[in-house]
Parts: C-alpha cells; structure tokens; sequence
C-alpha cells in the first residue's frame, strides 16, 4: 500500500500582507510620535518652571535676609583691590594694576580664568564702576567682613572660590555664577574617580569678618588665630543646587547652574538678570557667544539707565538678554531718545530665563509670539536674519506659566 502523503502549506506572512502591517505600524506612529513628543516637552517645561519658582523663592529668601537680591554682574579680588587707590598690604599678594580701573572691561589682562573679551558689551560699563558696585554689595550682605588689604587681615584672604590659595587677578562672575555664589556661598571643588573636578556649596563661613573663608583648609595655617578664620561653622545655602549641574566655564573656581535638560559641555545656564532699581536692568550681566544662523553672534543694541563707556547710553549687548515690554531702543524719529531707557518686565525684581530644548536663547528684549523677526526695524551693523526669534519660542522663564510661545 502507499502512503499518499501530503503536502501542506507552512504558516506564515505572504509579502503583501507584511507590507499592510509595516503601513499601519507606519501610520500609527506617524500620530503618536508628535503626541510623545509633546508630552515630553510638556514634562520639560513643568521641570524647568518648577526649578525656576524654587530658584525664585531662594532669591526671595536671601531679600528677605539682606535687605537686597543678589547683584548678577561682580568682579571678586582675593586681595582686596577694590578701586585704583587701594592695593594690598606691601609683601602681600601681586595686586591688578591700578590701570584696569580705567580701561573697558575688554582690555583688563588681570582676569583670573578664561575670560572672553568678544563677550562684552558694546558700550559697557567701566570697569571702575562695575568694581564700585561689587564692593557695594560685599558690604551690605557682609557688613564686617575684613578688607583682605589691610594689616588686621594679614596673613589671611577671602578665597572666594575655595581653592586654598589666594589668587591675584579678578575674578569675573556674570549672571549664572552670581545664582550659585550667593545663593550657594563657597564652591567646594573635588576630584572624581575619573579625575575631573565636581562642584558642590558650602554655604558662607559664621565668622562675621572672613565669610568667605574656605572650609577645607582648616587647620593648616600656623597662626593661632587661623582656627577662628577657618571654622568649619558655615550657614546653610538658600538654595542646595545639584552638584552634577555645577559647571565651570570660564575656570575661575565659581560655577554656574544648568538646566536638567542636560549637563556638562552640552548643558545650558540659567541667564539671572537682576533690576539695578531705577538704573533697570543691565543686559550685559550675561553674555554668551551664541551665533546666528549665518555665524555672526547674536547682537542686541539697548538703551540702558546705567552709566556705560563713551559718549552714548547705548550698549550693544550679545545674547542672552533681560525681555522688555517696550523696544530696547526707543526710536525718536530717526535716531534714539537719549531719555528714554527700555522698560523692562520684573522691573523692580530679577529674571531667570533657560534657553529651553533648542540650547538657544535667542535676542531677547521686546519679544512678539506672533513674529519669528525682530519687533523693531533692523538697523546695520546690528540686522539679524529672519527666524532668530523663533529660538526664543522654547525659553522658560520666572515671569511666564511656562514656555514664551
């Protein structure tokens, strides 16, 4: 007898049918993707908002406490050179030279750290002023801190980066750096497993003449007195900041904050703006080195309040920038109103803007949602592309619920 066998058909997917699926999964995709998306940023946005409420709250905190916000532009001097009339104690510390007094911020050669002199502003204010401010606020939050020039201080200084040694130079702190200094007093540099240098904050020292003493030195001058300078006693920080977001970027020992949206050489700060009461704001407490899309950075002419280099109260500022509710340069006819500064949002308070998902800030001053161009008529050297706006359409800031746009 044979046996018939027969033959019968393997299960599986013929070619047309695995095409369908593709198409539907394809489909499906294609309108869940934008929704994912959309949530995503969404969940962005409320975590950015949320940190910058905090943020708000811990500069309200330190009002409450001193009597003023935080400034968001000093020059800091480890040997107390505060003016051209003052240097340190002879056989001290190698002093600025009392020439940067009286030069643009551009042409100081005393920096400590890698300072970009392309940065400035275009008029800014000089140098002699901008030191005159800092030592204004020195004083009003630390009112008996000890000049680290005179001979009640020696053999002591303010290591105001907390590195142990006593630099000579300035050192610059813009906007984000400000943040972290006084909200977070003394950065604490350590060395990871990797070999690079982590930030973390140690708050101010309780020692009411050197606040600004460095917690992990203690014990390692000879003087009897060094224990007093050196307690390990600090306030605590009005704000405890994230140490993997603390970010060196000029090496001066003073960090800045980035957004959660990523850390590291990819990471973005947070642009602190703070208003100078009837002086307003000034917009060239942060600059960056962010370029348009035909590689020229990104300009901002602005009327200020506030006493600047040369004949003029216009300065030409890089982005970042403080948001205006009026145009940054009042147009009189065809030329400026010389008495007529911008009028700004927050005027009386601070800003905090993060540049958002793009990692752009865009130009900032008198911004339109409804418009990807600059509000007022471009006017050369200062014209940019069409389509710089829409950067700012992502940034988050402490005067919106959310996104600008």
């Amino acid at each position: 007898m044979t046996r018939r066998i027969e033959k019968r058909r393997r299960p599986g997917f013929t070619l047309v049918e695995l095409m369908i699926v593709i198409v539907i999964i394809g489909i499906l995709v294609g309108l869940l993707l934008p929704v994912i998306i959309a949530a995503v940023r969404r969940a962005n946005d409320a975590r950015i908002a949320g940190e910058i409420q905090t943020l708000a709250a811990a500069l309200a905190k330190f009002k409450q406490d001193n009597g003023e916000y935080p400034p968001s532009r000093v020059v800091l001097s480890e040997v107390g050179c505060y003016s051209a009339n003052t240097g340190p104690v002879a056989g001290q510390f190698v002093s600025p030279t009392p020439a940067d007094f009286t030069t643009p911020l551009s042409s100081v050669t005393t920096w400590y750290g890698n300072v970009n002199p392309a940065t400035f502003g275009q008029a800014d204010v000089s140098f002699g002023s901008l030191a005159e401010r800092s030592l204004r606020y020195l004083r009003r939050f630390f009112p008996r801190m000890v000049a680290p020039n005179t001979a009640a201080a020696a053999p002591f200084w303010h290591d105001f980066n907390g590195n142990g040694q006593p630099d000579a130079g300035f050192i610059y702190l813009e906007g984000h750096e400000c943040l972290v200094f006084f909200l977070g007093g003394i950065p604490v540099p350590t060395v990871n497993a990797s070999g690079a240098i982590v930030y973390g904050t140690s708050g101010f020292g309780k020692n009411p003449q050197f606040p600004f003493s460095n917690p992990g030195t203690q014990g390692t001058m000879s003087n009897a007195s060094a224990a007093i300078m050196l307690s390990p006693n600090r306030t605590t920080p009005q704000y405890e900041f994230n140490g993997s977001r603390l970010l060196d970027d000029d090496l001066d020992g003073i960090p800045g904050y980035l957004d959660p949206l990523a850390s590291g050489n990819s990471g973005t700060f947070y642009a602190y703006f703070v208003s100078y009461g009837t002086s307003g704001y000034d917009p060239n407490d942060v600059n960056s080195a962010e370029q348009d899309d035909l590689g020229n950075l990104v300009l901002v002419p602005f009327r200020v309040g506030n006493p600047v280099m040369g004949p003029s109260n216009t300065t030409v500022s890089p982005a970042p920038n403080p948001y205006t509710t009026s145009l940054p340069t009042p147009i009189n006819g065809t030329g400026f109103d010389p008495n007529q500064p911008a009028a700004y949002l927050n005027p009386n308070s601070f800003q905090i803007i993060s540049a958002g998902g793009d990692r752009l800030w865009g130009a900032g001053g008198q911004y339109s949602n409804s418009d990807d161009k600059l509000p007022e008529p471009p006017a050369p050297p200062y014209s940019q592309p069409v389509g710089l706006r829409i950067r700012e359409n992502d940034n988050v800031t402490n005067f919106t619920s959310g996104r600008l746009k």
